[in-house]
């Protein structure tokens, strides 16, 4: 494993479709310690979500990702989808933030607020007036950060995975 960069001189900029099967590996790393608090039948449908290709391709195409990089090494990401793009969780109207995930080693360098951070900035210069995003009881540390972000909940929704 590479020595991590606690100097914090990491690059922010655009994915782009360049970027696709370093953010799905990103994806399995940011998101791989659920295994372990999921059922195996939710896990597997999370997994599964987790390395579909084609779906994470369509969100880099509908959106304005981020992503973070040590060196060449992509260690975070994050993604706004403009408002127009409607989900069974999100209405037409809202802009939403999806899939931030950080490297499990760098984690705790505030590489997932800067992330956040940047997807609201960038909702705020589109002019959008809602932004939303998903969280879970099991993403704790999420949690709080949306929280001191501002993000309050405004609604319980049927679990996605489940425990």
């Amino acid at each position: 494993m590479a020595a991590l960069n606690r100097n914090e001189s990491y690059t922010f900029r655009e994915t782009v479709p360049g970027d696709l099967s370093a953010l799905l590996a990103l994806s399995n790393q940011a998101y791989g310690e659920y295994a372990a608090v999921l059922t195996p039948d939710n896990w597997q449908k999370m997994h599964q979500d987790l390395n579909d290709v084609e779906r994470l391709a369509q969100l880099i195409r509908k959106s304005r990702g981020i992503a973070c990089l040590d060196g060449a090494r992509l260690v975070g990401m994050a993604f706004l989808v403009p408002h127009g793009h409607p989900t069974h969780i999100y209405p037409g109207h809202w802009a939403y933030i999806s899939l931030v995930g950080v490297h499990p080693a760098y984690r705790g360098q505030g590489i997932a607020e800067r992330l956040a951070e940047g997807c609201i900035g960038q909702a705020r210069a589109l002019g959008e007036s809602v932004v939303a995003l998903h969280s879970s009881e099991i993403m704790g540390t999420a949690r709080k950060l949306y929280e001191r972000l501002g993000f309050e909940q405004v609604r319980e929704l049927d679990t996605i995975y489940g425990k």
